[in-house]
């Protein structure tokens, strides 16, 4: 995950001393597959298997656009303390 907000989210978590851990779901930038086989429901599990290794106390999940869909499912989950999205619907925003 190379993207602008991602690389700045990631400088700031290391300037506050904290963790950050980005991915991209498949199909999208640096990962492997086809974004046409990609679902919601696919990239959710992609997200929890990320989640289940890396992660672990309370957790802030931030995203944008359809990753902003993805923190706010996240969010259901129990480690999930907050869940930050911009989802591109009207009235979302």
């Amino acid at each position: 995950m190379q993207g602008t907000k991602a690389l700045a989210l990631d400088a700031w978590a290391a300037e506050q001393g904290r963790a950050c851990v980005r991915f991209d779901y498949s199909g999208h930038g640096q990962s492997g597959g086809a974004f046409v086989d990609g679902t919601i429901g696919r990239w959710l599990e992609e997200s929890t298997a990320v989640f289940d290794r890396f992660c672990e106390g309370p957790q802030v999940v931030i995203g944008s656009s359809m990753g902003g869909w993805m923190a706010l499912l996240r969010r259901a989950r129990s480690r999930v303390v907050a869940g930050i999205g911009r989802a591109n619907l009207r009235g979302w925003c």
